[in-house]
């Protein structure tokens, strides 16, 4: 099961930067309009929109911890 710890939107490059706290990782992803950001914020489980929706349509990319 996934489990956010942080999350970060930057609204004119439409980057969502999500942290993780089961792996320590971080993933962005890109072209994620402020639509699906307020709906990200607005549901009850995070977790769940953002593997069902956002993870199926939008690029993204892993950053590995330091």
């Amino acid at each position: 099961m996934v489990s956010i710890r942080a999350m970060r939107y930057d609204e004119v490059s439409q980057v969502l930067t999500v942290d993780f706290r089961n792996w320590g990782g971080t993933k962005r992803y890109f072209d994620v309009p402020p639509s699906e950001w307020a709906q990200l914020q607005a549901v009850f489980a995070k977790a769940a929109y953002l593997q069902n929706v956002i993870a199926h349509k939008h690029r993204s990319e892993a950053l590995l911890a330091a």
